[in-house]
């Protein structure tokens, strides 16, 4: 049920890209208040040496990392609610807004143990500030900065209204005489109200910014993504309109080749199996081309997935390409390394399309005569299927671009003009949907080695 749920949760929140950027604000507030709770007990373990102040507030130190600490955890578990809930905008301002009063609170504490006025501390009202220009409106964060300001500097003004005993960090007279002259005081406050309005403007106005050029950018992606949609439905809708007709075509190619409307000349035959030959290209790659489609369109709901046994579902594969390597004399083996039985959970479609398109690859880019060894075996974190040829191989520079769809490096065209330039890309996408990694391993004339690795693979 938490699983489901999670799942869920991730799928709402992705789809609202603000509601993201908020939830990983929160989070990155979250860690932001474990420093100050360390830093805070930290000092107050440094106030115990004899180095330290006088009258070093180690209890009020002591006491608010103990509380930072507490509110985090508490904190930090609304916000991994937040983001299972799918909370909206408001909910999350709500709780930021709650972290934030409970911070400068702490924050005012820390101020007047510190001796307010003798010490720099009131300025840490800043990062906060920051935070706040992120989450809320420019009129909404310039309320809570002047609330922030107004906690923050409380302190300060009721010990100089005499309204809290005066709280001295150092021996002497130093704070009283301070606290006894306004322009002190006053300029104080107005220095720190100052520099809290100068950076929070700043920061707002880099922030409104960047937060423009965020809607800017999600709507062109969201406008590429569209166009990027309707282009891959005509195509499959092209494609599906063109393999009937040339479904057709391939059959009355065979009828005419094999006499079926009369006795042709040999010239006509080889005429005849020459267009057949391209039309099974052609059809093989409209069929390439859908089934890319269908993968990236499709939709695991639960339902889907089973346990499969590797052993069993691998030999099958490696007969079925062993009998498509009699052509070329190809020779296909299968090996079972493993100490018992793998079990991974996917669908029997998913792995044979996966491991028929590497095989197909390993058979029509090996030397004619040559072999194709698939292998199973227990990895360090669950199975491994290799699928190794002793073929043409692949040239360093084009390793890496194997995986996008049409690309087929110069040695692999010159040597087999039937492929598609999809095959891989079609293992991609079905590694990917079955959360299996592929990893490919070449070297030219000497072959390929194109691994999979299952890590939730099970068994005994």
């Amino acid at each position: 049920m938490d699983a489901k749920r999670q799942d869920e949760g991730i799928i709402c929140c992705v789809q609202d890209v603000h509601c993201r950027e908020l939830i990983d604000r929160l989070h990155w507030a979250v860690r932001l208040r474990w420093g100050f709770a360390v830093g805070a007990l930290l000092a107050a373990l440094l106030s115990l040496s004899p180095a330290a102040p006088t009258n070093s507030p180690t209890g009020i130190l002591f006491v608010t990392g103990v509380l930072l600490a507490a509110a985090n955890l508490f904190y930090q578990r609304l916000a991994r609610r937040s983001a299972l809930d799918c909370a909206g905008t408001r909910e999350l301002r709500r709780i930021f807004l709650l972290q934030i009063v409970g911070d400068y609170l702490a924050l005012a504490a820390v101020v007047y143990g510190m001796g307010s006025i003798e010490t720099p501390i009131m300025f840490l009202v800043l990062p906060n500030i920051f935070l706040v220009t992120l989450f809320y409106t420019r009129r909404q964060s310039l309320a809570i900065t002047l609330a922030a300001l107004g906690m923050v500097m409380a302190p300060l003004a009721l010990e100089s209204a005499a309204i809290l005993p005066t709280r001295a960090l150092f021996a002497g007279k130093v704070k009283a005489e301070l606290l006894a002259d306004p322009l002190v005081v006053g300029g104080h406050l107005l220095m720190l109200t100052a520099t809290v309005l100068v950076c929070w403007y700043l920061v707002t106005v880099i922030t409104q910014r960047l937060i423009r050029n965020e809607l800017e950018l999600e709507h062109s992606y969201e406008q590429l993504m569209r166009l990027d949609e309707a282009k891959t439905r005509a195509v499959v809708r092209a494609t599906h309109e063109l393999k009937a007709p040339l479904a057709a075509i391939n059959s009355y190619v065979y009828t005419l080749r094999d006499g079926y409307a009369g006795p042709l000349p040999d010239k006509a035959r080889e005429i005849v199996a020459r267009i057949g030959r391209r039309c099974e290209r052609l059809l093989s790659k409209i069929t390439d081309i859908i089934r890319l489609s269908n993968l990236r369109s499709y939709v695991y709901t639960g339902g889907q997935y089973s346990d499969i046994e590797l052993e069993p579902a691998l030999a099958q594969f490696a007969r079925e390409a062993a009998d498509a390597g009699l052509a070329r004399g190809v020779e296909v083996s299968f090996r079972d390394e493993s100490p018992g039985p793998l079990v991974v959970r996917a669908s029997r479609q998913h792995l044979h399309t996966l491991f028929s398109n590497l095989l197909e690859n390993a058979v029509n880019y090996s030397d004619e005569g040559g072999t194709v060894e698939l292998t199973l075996r227990r990895g360090a974190d669950g199975a491994e299927v290799s699928v190794r040829d002793h073929g043409i191989g692949i040239p360093p520079e084009a390793l890496a671009q194997v995986f996008e769809e049409y690309y087929r490096a110069q040695n692999a065209a010159a040597h087999y003009q039937g492929g598609s330039g999809l095959g891989l890309p079609i293992v991609r996408e079905v590694a990917r949907l079955i959360g299996a990694r592929v990893a490919l391993a070449s070297e030219p004339g000497a072959g390929t080695v194109a691994t999979v690795h299952f890590p939730s693979a099970g068994g005994g």
